[in-house]
């Protein structure tokens, strides 16, 4: 790990959870690598996860509960990639025939929708242990909880609405041209 992904940034964003200096927020893995606060047994758990690409980088923490985030490097070059290494030719032939800026959006559904179907199956559908967000709106919706159900949905949209709004005004920026330097002297 390098920059914001060093061991160093994460036991201090760690530190400010555990009312503890950086130095004293010490690793352990398990049997894959993952990384975890070595603590003392009767000490709160302390649940974290790490995902880094090209420069940007995620922590997320949790009290008593496992947490996971990812983040993905979704540049032209990497996302054409990535459809050449995981589409069939007839997927991408009709991936092409869109318009670009439709192509995003059909990917991000087929993403969204792949990643629902592994959670659900990947996560063993524990009630209160291993549900996310779309899991626990199912699993309502299924016990005739329609309150419930339309109240974590909702959550869930606005969460994604102020997504979007933070990603179009990143992408913003980075679009924006360089102000121009006011001490420039125009001729006339």
């Amino acid at each position: 790990m390098s920059g914001i992904s060093s061991p160093g940034f994460v036991r201090s964003a760690l530190s400010r959870y555990t009312g503890t200096a950086p130095d004293a927020c010490v690793f352990i893995t398990n049997r894959y690598g993952k990384p975890s606060l070595r603590r003392a047994p009767a000490e709160a758990a302390l649940e974290f996860n790490l995902s880094h690409t090209n420069g940007l980088a995620a922590i997320a923490v949790s009290v008593g509960r496992e947490v996971g985030i990812d983040v993905e490097d979704v540049t032209r070059a990497n996302v054409d990639r990535d459809v050449r290494r995981r589409f069939s030719a007839t997927e991408i032939r009709t991936l092409e025939s869109m318009p670009r800026g439709e192509q995003s959006s059909r990917l991000c559904n087929a993403r969204a929708m792949g990643e629902f179907g592994a959670v659900y199956v990947v996560s063993g559908h524990i009630t209160g242990q291993t549900d996310t967000m779309p899991l626990r709106i199912e699993k309502l919706f299924q016990e005739y909880d329609l309150p419930g159900s339309f109240a974590v949905a909702s959550v869930l949209t606005l969460l994604a609405i102020l997504t979007l709004i933070v990603k179009s005004r990143v992408e913003r920026t980075a679009e924006a041209p360089a102000p121009a330097d006011a001490r420039t002297v125009r001729s006339a």
